[in-house]
């Protein structure tokens, strides 16, 4: 039976006996792979090597579950929930947490619901009920720098506002920020005194 380092494959049955060591983070279907979308994913240790990758598989399943209600659309409903980070000496991995579902139209506050070692990464994604209502003010505020709040939309559009990160001084290895020394911590003050503002990145459609 082949082994991929993380998971067990069985050729036979076409399916992975072992469970995703992502837990609940992966799906709810604790032996699916990508969302058994391997067409449109690839993901060679069962874990997402960079933020985009696991925004796009977060996005996509919480547009499964606008989809799978005809009157999502109609309701506001909206998806949504955080992306998280592990760092296992200097390397850094992604994962999420949700989908989780907003308690009224058009608003939805994600859930810090997760364990060790995972932890914030201090960036977020959600879902609009249209394709049309682009990033409200509230989608832009409590980013850290260098995070993003990733947006799916019905038609499968891929957006992204992204704070400007902070100048590699201020960052150790594992992408959390570090102003230990002087040279640091004086960079630190300028990229705040410079007033950065963030940007939106469409990144076209990137959902069935």
């Amino acid at each position: 039976m082949p082994d991929y380092g993380f998971r067990y494959y069985d050729p036979v049955t076409g399916r992975w006996p072992s469970r995703d060591p992502l837990g609940e983070y992966g799906g709810l279907n604790l032996y699916a792979f990508i969302f058994n979308y391997t067409i449109g994913y690839v993901d060679y240790l069962g874990l997402y090597k960079t933020e985009q990758a696991a925004a796009e598989a977060a996005l996509q399943a919480a547009l499964d579950l606008f989809n799978s209600d005809p009157n999502n659309a109609k309701k506001g409903t909206e998806y949504c929930g955080y992306i998280l980070k592990k760092c296992t000496d200097g390397k850094i991995e992604y994962s999420f947490n949700g989908p989780f579902v907003g308690s009224e139209p058009g608003y939805c506050r994600p859930k810090e619901d997760f364990s060790d070692p995972w932890r914030l990464s201090g960036s977020r994604y959600h879902t609009h009920p249209s394709s049309n209502a682009g990033f409200s003010d509230t989608d832009k505020e409590g980013l850290t720098p260098g995070s993003s709040n990733w947006l799916g939309d019905p038609d499968g559009g891929l957006h992204q506002w992204q704070q400007p990160p902070l100048p590699p001084s201020c960052i150790n290895q594992c992408g959390d920020i570090d102003v230990s020394d002087d040279d640091a911590a004086s960079d630190f003050n300028d990229y705040y005194n410079s007033d950065p503002s963030g940007r939106e990145v469409d990144h076209g459609n990137q959902f069935g």
